[in-house]
């Protein structure tokens, strides 16, 4: 008959980081680290219970905009130059439709408050049928979005909140798997836009004769001129431009990346080898550390307390914190149902952080079960 134990690693900052994690990757051989796999899942709470369980920074609070039923499997918003909210519905992650003859189940649509009571009440599919679209941008009166391996141009022409005009810009990017694919458009301070991760085989709208094979490094071009090229940096889900026009973005693993080079620099000299023109701005890996409210139900243990699954790198570009928030950036932590703030601090040519708060002194308890 299986039984079921309950195990507990009590790791403490006293010992040896090493000690942890070797015996945290011991255990991930026995078990794929995959410990909570057979744990029933707990029963979703209502919106009004979920803000309950939120621990904010004094000062602040948290508000609901917008919950099931209006809005399913949101992954991003965007504001348009007439406050209009639009969000990103990754219905079809991680692996796409049931059937592959099926049309693509991602959602761009539009949420309105017609009562002004801060909540919104009216949802509008604004675009259907979109292919592992997870990001987008307000541009041009339209929206900016990228179905998996093209950048697509998406406008209402004709007042009825409901996309008419499609236009592909560039096409041919080559995803590594519905994480990694190209998306999360930015404007630069130099009016170009980047997004994350663009590899293949890309041509544009204009020039589709013109074929450039592009490195796995992120993507750029110019709205007016319509040129492309790489752009030095190698971010997964997140990009974001501070206040002071430089670009950040992020990894799984790695919180907070920069650029130190633009790829044109780093590939004038043929003949010195750069390996990479980007570094992290915060800790990354194993020590990279988070304290959860919750149990975090990564693939590997030794990721516990850790940033596992760091996406949506934001930089704060408001006047209503203070002072103390202008160099912030915010960074979400979904496995462990968490967001971080961080303080950028120019070190030299790149930057360094500190988290905005000290961090809990209380131990990181990883729960494993054993059958």
């Amino acid at each position: 008959m299986k039984t079921q134990l309950l195990l507990f690693l009590f790791i403490q900052t006293v010992l040896s980081p090493v000690y942890s994690q070797d015996t945290l990757r011991t255990i991930e051989s026995t078990r794929s680290g995959q410990h909570w796999v057979d744990a029933q899942t707990d029963p979703p709470k209502s919106p009004e219970d979920s803000l309950k369980c939120f621990q904010v920074e004094p000062g602040l609070k948290v508000e609901l905009v917008a919950a099931e039923p209006l809005v399913f499997d949101p992954v991003a918003i965007a504001f348009d130059h007439r406050g209009r909210m639009f969000v990103a519905e990754y219905r079809d992650y991680p692996t796409g439709p049931e059937k592959e003859t099926d049309p693509p189940l991602s959602r761009i649509v539009m949420l309105e408050d017609t009562d002004h009571d801060g909540r919104m009440d009216r949802r509008t599919v604004f675009a259907e049928h979109l292919k592992f679209v997870h990001s987008l941008m307000a541009y041009k009166g339209g929206i900016l979005v990228a179905p998996q391996d093209e950048i697509l141009f998406l406008k209402d022409t004709d007042g009825d909140n409901i996309a008419d005009f499609k236009q592909v810009l560039y096409r041919g990017f080559k995803p590594f798997h519905s994480q990694s694919q190209i998306g999360n458009p930015r404007w630069g301070i130099d009016n170009w836009i980047t997004l994350n991760y663009g590899p293949g085989k890309v041509s544009s709208a204009n020039h589709p004769e013109k074929v450039v094979e592009m490195p796995r490094l992120d993507f750029r071009f110019d709205p007016l001129t319509k040129q492309f090229e790489p752009d030095s940096g190698r971010g997964q889900y997140g990009n974001t431009v501070d206040r002071w026009g430089n670009r950040f973005f992020c990894a799984n693993r790695n919180p907070i990346m920069t650029s130190t080079m633009s790829y044109r620099a780093v590939k004038r000299n043929p003949f010195l080898v750069i390996p990479k023109a980007y570094v992290d701005v915060a800790p990354s890996g194993g020590e990279t550390r988070v304290f959860p409210l919750t149990e975090m139900k990564s693939n590997w243990l030794s990721h516990a307390g850790t940033h596992t699954s760091a996406c949506g790198v934001t930089a704060y570009l408001g006047n209503l914190f203070g002072a103390d928030f202008n160099e912030s950036i915010f960074v979400c932590e979904p496995v462990g149902y968490l967001v971080t703030r961080s303080l950028i601090q120019r070190d030299g040519v790149t930057f360094s952080s500190v988290r905005a708060r000290p961090n809990p002194t209380s131990p990181v308890w990883v729960k494993i079960n054993e059958i």
